[in-house]
């Protein structure tokens, strides 16, 4: 990993300063900056080269941490966007998905549901390399089961999120070692989806390397899986609106169907006694069509005495909102009297 010798020369004939690895005795790779100066003699041949190593590990891993971040405010922003443009989880998942790999930079992303009955976790979207094995991967919530201890598992039973930070070494992830060394996987995150506080599946993020879930993405990943779970139980709540209207408008039309073809004369009033709706048995029983009697006073329809006790009674109906006085008389179309 050090540069050539021949490397070496280039970057101090050019002013170089070179970018490269060292590999410490653990095997551990080093970060550093190598900067080269050739002392020459009298006659400008070149004597030997003065070569100067800095340990730039720790800016490096700053840097990246730094991207990480800037990576998951990406997606967290893009995510949110999703919600408000979304109407339904099966609009939302896939786009989570895509955002956490394309601007988070994960290599790989799903959602899975939880089924009640067989506490299955079953893959409705998913993004980026390796997908096609989850088809094939078994994922459980079960404590009991050997695929419900994984991240997965333990996220949506203990509703909350849940980070192995090296994955292939992780003994709770040995279902699964085969798959991930195959995947290059070296990090997962599930975040517990809820709705209406419910568990009903987990967000799962798979990074490449180890390690990559420093606190503050922690927080951040944290923070989506809330927007999402809030966004579920929006979706359910509207869902059930327009249940609740479906419902209702059904049960309006039973109601207008009795109400029209009721054996007995109905009619409403507004409370001017206006005729603001009647059935089919009081048109019949007047002998009128709808058109003549719809919005006109009430008492252009009765007898001279039923007008004058409709006088006496209509402001006790006005007040109490209830129409159980004397009988009244109706005039049919043809002049005689209606009971």
């Amino acid at each position: 990993m050090a540069p050539s010798w021949s490397e070496l020369s280039a970057a101090s004939t050019r002013g170089q300063t070179l970018e490269t690895r060292f590999l410490r005795k653990d095997g551990a790779a080093v970060a550093v900056y190598v900067q080269v100066k050739c002392v020459r003699h009298a006659d400008n041949a070149p004597e030997y080269l003065f070569i100067t190593v800095q340990d730039i590990s720790e800016r490096k891993l700053a840097e990246t941490k730094i991207r990480r971040l800037t990576n998951i405010y990406a997606a967290l922003s893009e995510c949110n966007q999703a919600i408000v443009r979304c109407g339904s989880p099966e609009e939302l998942f896939p786009q989570v998905c895509r955002f956490a790999v394309l601007f988070g930079g994960m290599k790989m992303a799903w959602v899975g549901l939880l089924d009640p009955d067989t506490l299955r976790v079953l893959p409705v979207a998913s993004f980026g390399e390796g997908t096609a094995f989850l088809q094939d991967m078994e994922v459980s919530a079960d404590a009991e089961s050997p695929f419900g201890k994984g991240a997965t598992g333990t996220s949506i039973r203990e509703l909350k999120p849940v980070w192995f930070q090296d994955y292939l070494n992780d003994p709770r992830t040995v279902a699964w070692h085969e798959w991930a060394t195959h995947a290059g996987l070296g990090a997962v995150a599930a975040l517990p989806l809820t709705r209406n506080e419910v568990a009903i599946g987990a967000l799962v993020l798979y990074a490449g390397e180890s390690n990559t879930f420093e606190e503050d993405v922690r927080n951040l990943l944290a923070e989506m899986a809330v927007d999402i779970s809030y966004a579920l139980t929006s979706y359910a709540r509207e869902a059930e609106r327009r249940l609740m209207e479906v419902a209702l408008r059904e049960s309006e039309s039973r109601f207008r169907d009795l109400y029209e073809k009721a054996p007995l004369a109905y009619q409403s009033l507004d409370i001017a006694g206006n005729i603001l709706g009647v059935n089919e048995a009081w048109l019949a029983l007047l002998g009128r069509s709808r058109d003549e009697v719809i919005g006109h006073f009430i008492g252009d329809f009765l007898t001279d005495v039923s007008i004058r006790t409709l006088e006496n009674e209509f402001p006790k109906f006005q007040q109490e909102g209830r129409g159980d006085g004397p009988l009244f008389h109706f005039v049919h179309r043809t002049g005689r009297t209606a009971y």
